[in-house]
C-alpha cells in the first residue's frame, strides 16, 4: 500500500478567532489575532498512532508519499517515520492550489489512498486534483469538518491504516463545507459533489440536516430561561437548538457563532477564544456555564466548529455546569457523543456519562466518548 500524506498547515487556524474556517485571508487574519498553528501537531499524533500499531503488529508502516516542508516532511521526519519520499515541493508560503496539485502528483505516482490533516477546505482541494474516485481520509485538524471524510480522532490512524492493509472499500460521501456557493442545504452548508472515503467504523458520519421539532426546542429554551443567574456567565455555543435559547431571549446571532451571556443579557456576541477570556478574567468558575448541542449526523459536542471554546476555559468550568441539549431526534441518530478538543486532559474531563436536556424538563442519559 502507497500512501500520500499531505498536512494543510494553516488548517484549524481560524477555529479559536470564530473566522468559521481558514481558506483565503482568514488563515493570516487568525495568525494576526494569536491563533497558533494545530494541524502539525495533529497530522505527528496520527504518525506515531501508525508507528506504534504497526510495531505492535510486528510490521513495517506502509511507504508514504508527501510534500516538502510543513506539508508532510517536517511532521515525518520529527516522528522519525520510516520510508517516505517527497513528490511536490511548494513554494515557502504554502497555498490551496498546492494541495490541489500535490494530490494529483500523488495520484500519478500510483498512491493507494490519500491520507490529510486539514478540514472540509482541504478536502475540497484535494478532491478538485484527484477526482471522485481515489480514496481520501482525513486526520482531523481543521475548523468544521462536516464531511464524512474524517477520523473521530488523529490516534484513530494507525489502527484504521492497518484495516485498510486488507483492502480499501471505498464509498462516496458528500464533500461539504460552510460557504456561499455550491447546493445549498438549510442549515447554510454547502455540498460541493462527492469524494471517495474508506467504509471504516472510525469514520465520522457527515453533518446531517434535520428538521427541529419546534416544540421541542421551544421547550429547551423555556427551561434554560427559567433557570438563568442574574449574575452568572452563560457561553452559549453553536448550533440551531442553542441558538432557539437565545432567539428565546429575544437575541438573534449567528448559526455558527459563539456568544455570551450575564444572565439574560448579551454581553458578547460571535466571540473569539480572546474576547471568551478577557470577558471571563477573574470570573469565579463556579459562576461560569456552557451550553452546547451536538452536531447533526456525528455527535461531536465540542471540537467541531466550535474551537472558539478553547480547552483551558473547559477544564476551568465545573462539569455540573456544563449542560448538553439536543432534540431526542438528533440524540438518537448520534447514539454516543463525542468530544475532540485537542486535549486529553479537557478530553478526559468530559467523557462519561451525561444527561441531555431534550425538552422542558426533560432529560436523557448518553455517553460522551
Amino acid at each position: 500500500m502507497l500512501v500520500g500524506f499531505i498536512v494543510n498547515p494553516v488548517a484549524g487556524l481560524g477555529g479559536p478567532p470564530g473566522l468559521r474556517g481558514s481558506d483565503g485571508d482568514k488563515a493570516a487574519a487568525a495568525l494576526a489575532s494569536g491563533s497558533l498553528p494545530t494541524a502539525g501537531r495533529r497530522a505527528e499524533a496520527a504518525l506515531r498512532s501508525v508507528m506504534s500499531s504497526y510495531a505492535e503488529e510486528g510490521i513495517e508502516p506502509p511507504e508514504m508519499i508527501t510534500c516538502g516542508g510543513e506539508m508532510g516532511e517536517n511532521a515525518l521526519r520529527r516522528c522519525a517515520y520510516g520510508r517516505f519520499r517527497v513528490v511536490y515541493s511548494p513554494d515557502a508560503q504554502s497555498r490551496p492550489e498546492d494541495t490541489t496539485k500535490a494530490a494529483y502528483a500523488m495520484k500519478v505516482e500510483g498512491a493507494s489512498i490519500i491520507i490529510f490533516a486539514g478540514g472540509d477546505g482541504t478536502a475540497r482541494d484535494i478532491a478538485a486534483g484527484t477526482g471522485e474516485e481515489m480514496p481520501v481520509l482525513g486526520v482531523p485538524a481543521g475548523v468544521k469538518m462536516y464531511t464524512g471524510a474524517f477520523l473521530y480522532r488523529p490516534a484513530e490512524l494507525g489502527d484504521a491504516m492497518l484495516e485498510l492493509e486488507g483492502g480499501i472499500v471505498g464509498r462516496k460521501t458528500d464533500l461539504l463545507d460552510f460557504a456561499n456557493a455550491g447546493t445549498m442545504l438549510e442549515s447554510g452548508v454547502a455540498v460541493y459533489g462527492s469524494i471517495s472515503v474508506p467504509a471504516l467504523a472510525s469514520v465520522q458520519p457527515g453533518k446531517s440536516e434535520e428538521k427541529l421539532p419546534g416544540d421541542e426546542v421551544e421547550g429547551i429554551a423555556a427551561y434554560i430561561v427559567e433557570h438563568l443567574l442574574p449574575d452568572d456567565y452563560y457561553i452559549m455555543g453553536t448550533g440551531s437548538t442553542v441558538k432557539g435559547v437565545l432567539r428565546a431571549l429575544g437575541h438573534s446571532t449567528h448559526p455558527m457563532g459563539v456568544d455570551l451571556l450575564k444572565g439574560s443579557v448579551l454581553v458578547a456576541e460571535d466571540a473569539g477564544e480572546r474576547e471568551l477570556s478577557e470577558q471571563l478574567k477573574g470570573v469565579p468558575p463556579e459562576r461560569i456555564h456552557l451550553v452546547v448541542t451536538p452536531l447533526g449526523g456525528n455527535g461531536f459536542i465540542l471540537g467541531r466548529g466550535n474551537q472558539q471554546i478553547s480547552a483551558p476555559l473547559i477544564e476551568r468550568i465545573p462539569r455540573r455546569n456544563i449542560m448538553i441539549v439536543s432534540t431526542s431526534g438528533k440524540l438518537r441518530s448520534a447514539g454516543t457523543l463525542h468530544v475532540d478538543t485537542g486535549s486529553n486532559s479537557a478530553d478526559r474531563s468530559l467523557r462519561g456519562v451525561a444527561e441531555v436536556l431534550t425538552g422542558y424538563a426533560y432529560w436523557k442519559v448518553c455517553e460522551v466518548s
